[in-house]
């Protein structure tokens, strides 16, 4: 299966830069300029779904999971197993049900409930069959049968106050050297493996093979993943590349970039960084997304493709009436309280460094133990020692003496070794 692409934008000016670059690079005239519209398309697309999508990337703020019920009600009611809190919306508005034919939304006591789209018919009952979406006040709701949890209600926010800050997307200025050609080294046979998501979570995916190739005269490869074994599915969605590298953390997201590639399991490939993108979680830390290896950090900075979306919103709960932006200097909490995420500190100037390990696992669970016992966020990045990847645990605060006093009480509590620094 292959993630949602989310895409950018770039001005006039940078295009006709642009176009002396693709000149120089020696491709004809008519070759360079249906580059340029490609990638112009690509972010062009990414930009429009997050602005106008009903599921916008920025606006998810809640999921339940169904995989351990057979029927969950959505209203703004506290006895609402789905609360969705807003204008139009009943104490007890609708219930998801598992029946003989498959899941169904039925709506309770004739209330409002809207499809999607041009007709955005009123419905009564619909039948969730794979993507599925729907509305209830102000809130797109769709179901999905993920490959990984099974059935599960995902939460939209129409009115999410990050729809009105989104300005679009920025990028590294599109690059002809950072398209090249790889040689795909297959395995014997596909290799299950186990990738760490955002959430901490194992993720099950196959590794297929080494993708290699040389990026500006440096050797380079990274794994090539897929959900699926099943060849027709493989052709139809792609592999998925993941990797990190010299700019992560800085100029792009730090725990990963994407980049979606054919779908062939021998011979060579085309792999455009120029269409490197940031996964889901930068938007919004609802999202559980996989993060690669640490095999996969390429040795090399690749300044092509997308850049870290820096927002300093935290999603809300659905309907909780609270803005997702978090105040200034303040620690990021909420939603993103019961997990460990990879996110901007916000600019909070101080962190309290409590562990750098080997395996981005061992990082996530102590960042994620952290957080759901302390008030704080403790957020965790990759870091190049000696050419070597580690993974840090920091939690961000507004001072010096705030990080003192919180190194102190974790020394105390937890018997960690901590030690306060100047957040980079």
């Amino acid at each position: 299966m292959k993630l949602t692409r989310i895409p950018l934008h770039f001005s006039t000016g940078t295009v006709v830069l642009l176009a002396a670059c693709l000149t120089l690079s020696g491709q004809q005239p008519g070759s360079e300029q249906a580059y340029f519209a490609k990638i112009a398309k690509f972010r062009q697309e990414r930009d429009n779904r997050l602005r106008s999508s009903p599921f916008s990337p920025l606006t998810l703020v809640n999921r339940k999971y169904l995989k351990e019920t057979t029927r969950l009600t959505l209203g703004s009611g506290p006895e609402a197993e789905l609360q969705l809190v807003g204008e139009g919306i009943e104490p007890l508005h609708a219930v998801v049900e598992l029946t003989a034919a498959g899941w169904v939304l039925r709506s309770m006591g004739g209330t409002a409930i809207w499809g999607l789209g041009p007709s955005a018919a009123r419905l009564t009952e619909l039948a969730l069959e794979d993507g599925a979406g729907f509305r209830i006040g102000r809130f797109n709701l769709r179901y999905i049968d993920h490959v990984a949890w099974g059935p599960t209600v995902e939460v939209y926010d129409g009115q999410h106050p990050a729809l009105r800050e989104f300005k679009g997307l920025d990028h590294f200025p599109v690059d002809p050297t950072y398209r090249v050609v790889g040689e795909i080294v297959p395995y014997p046979s596909p290799q299950r493996l186990e990738l760490i998501d955002s959430h901490g979570n194992r993720r099950p995916y196959f590794l297929f093979g080494q993708l290699q190739f040389e990026l500006r005269g440096t050797p380079c490869r990274l794994e090539l993943y897929s959900t699926s074994t099943a060849a027709e599915e493989i052709e139809r969605d792609g592999f998925m590349l993941m990797f990190t590298d010299a700019t992560s953390g800085k100029e792009s997201y730090p725990a990963a970039r994407y980049l979606d590639v054919e779908g062939k399991t021998t011979g060579k490939i085309v792999v455009d960084f120029n269409q490197a993108y940031s996964p889901p979680c930068s938007f919004s830390p609802v999202y559980t997304c996989p993060f690669p290896r640490p095999q996969n950090r390429l040795p090399v900075a690749v300044e092509a493709g997308e850049k870290w979306y820096r927002k300093a919103a935290a999603a809300s709960p659905a309907g909780d009436g609270a803005s997702s932006a978090a105040e200034p200097g303040e620690a990021a909490v909420g939603a993103s309280a019961e997990m460990a995420v990879y996110e901007d500190s916000g600019g909070l100037p101080y962190a309290v460094q409590v562990g750098a390990h080997e395996d981005e696992a061992s990082a996530l669970a102590q960042a994620k133990q952290l957080t759901t016992r302390y008030r704080y966020t403790a957020l965790v990045a990759p870091v190049d020692v000696r050419g070597k990847t580690y993974y840090r645990v920091r939690i961000r605060v507004r001072s010096r003496e705030e990080a003192e006093a919180l190194a102190a009480r974790l020394r105390e509590e937890e018997h960690l070794e901590t030690w306060v620094v100047k957040a980079d």
